[in-house]
């Protein structure tokens, strides 16, 4: 009751609209995580991963049939302005390049458009072009992940050790790690791009977001308008660059760890259409849509219960997901309970409110302004 009470006060803040909006935000897409089965059995049988951690489980680079497969569930449905539900997929526009980081004895960081991981995959290699098929269909709308989801300081780190357990995963082209080798290990999460150990990292951490969104333009011709830190960690200081290079959106935690560096974070409180200083706008998703990480459970119903407060609460449906919950190249039934569980929950999102409207992150602008 008590927590309840506190979600439902928190939601006064949140920008109201009378409209049933939902966007469904999913993570990942672009990125490279497990190469294969055959990878992930190697990486459990070094002790590098365990089954602990779902993503680790199933978490690989997008297929074809992934794609195709998705794309069938979103197309079955249509909201009151016959609009299709869509993905706003948080992309990552480049992978690290292992064999030229590897011919610099791992002294540089080399990246590559995600475009050539892609093709590399016999299985992945229409991926792209079933993006621009997602775009023209209106159910699969790309945005900014950053450049890759890595922390390519940290690694390269890492790497300078030959006897770290960063070069045995190197070799497998898996970089998930925390960084066992400086103090505050617990908090130094390979992944989280963004984060940072000295300040100094931020000068870079602009150029990556430049180099980032740079890049989304030259492949995706267009702009991102929004943007998601992976890990949802970042410092303020890169806001005015965000803003400078078209991002009008930043998504954060209700309570965001902003970095301060030295494994220190200072807690910033944020809600729906909140502006920076930097004039951004954030956005704070409300409601989880993860069927891999329940057991047993598709993760439906406590969604749909999210969605509902939201609703109560007059503020639009903000979706959390990841592409791990559609991609079946390591274990099809994954994909399957995925997809299945999503369909369950478009069905019921339109049956429970008729008037549900799906949008993306790009077109909350509008919305809100007119609310």
């Amino acid at each position: 009751m008590i927590k309840s009470i506190l979600k439902s006060l928190v939601y006064k803040f949140h920008h109201n609209s009378s409209r049933k909006l939902v966007i469904i935000t999913s993570d990942d897409w672009g990125s490279v995580r497990l190469s294969s089965a055959q990878g992930r059995q190697a990486l459990l049988n070094k002790g590098i991963i365990s089954t602990d951690n779902r993503f680790d489980c199933y978490d690989t680079l997008e297929s074809n049939q992934d794609l195709e497969y998705l794309f069938e569930v979103l197309m079955k449905y249509k909201d009151k302005n016959g609009a299709h539900p869509v993905l706003t997929a948080v992309t990552n526009v480049a992978n690290p390049n292992f064999e030229k980081i590897k011919h610099s004895n791992f002294k540089e960081f080399h990246f590559e458009p995600f475009t050539e991981t892609l093709n590399r995959q016999p299985s992945s290699n229409r991926v792209f072009d079933l993006y621009s098929e997602g775009q023209r269909l209106r159910i699969f709308k790309p945005e900014s992940h950053g450049r890759e989801h890595l922390n390519v300081f940290w690694w390269l780190n890492m790497l300078s050790d030959k006897n770290s357990i960063a070069r045995e995963a190197f070799n497998l082209n898996y970089y998930y790690l925390t960084n066992g080798d400086w103090e505050n290990k617990d908090e130094l999460h390979l992944s989280a791009a963004f984060d940072l150990f000295e300040t100094k990292e931020i000068e870079e951490h602009k150029k990556i977001v430049k180099s980032s969104l740079k890049l989304f333009k030259e492949l995706l011709n267009y702009d991102a308008c929004y943007f998601t830190p992976p890990a949802q960690k970042y410092h303020i200081d890169l806001e005015p660059t965000l803003k400078s290079k078209g991002i009008r959106w930043v998504d954060v935690p209700l309570w965001q760890k902003m970095p301060k560096g030295r494994g220190k974070y200072k807690h910033r409180f944020h809600y729906l259409g909140q502006k920076s200083t930097a004039g951004l706008r954030y956005l704070v998703r409300n409601s989880v849509f993860e069927p891999n990480m329940y057991g047993d459970s598709d993760g439906v119903d406590s969604c749909l219960a999210q969605i509902a407060m939201a609703f109560r609460n007059n503020v639009p449906a903000i979706i959390s997901n990841h592409r791990a919950a559609f991609v079946g190249g390591i274990d099809p039934s994954n994909r399957e309970k995925g997809l299945k569980a999503l369909d369950r929950l478009l069905k019921s999102i339109l049956k429970n409110w008729p008037d549900a409207e799906f949008i993306t992150v790009s077109d909350l602008d509008s919305f809100l302004d007119n609310n």
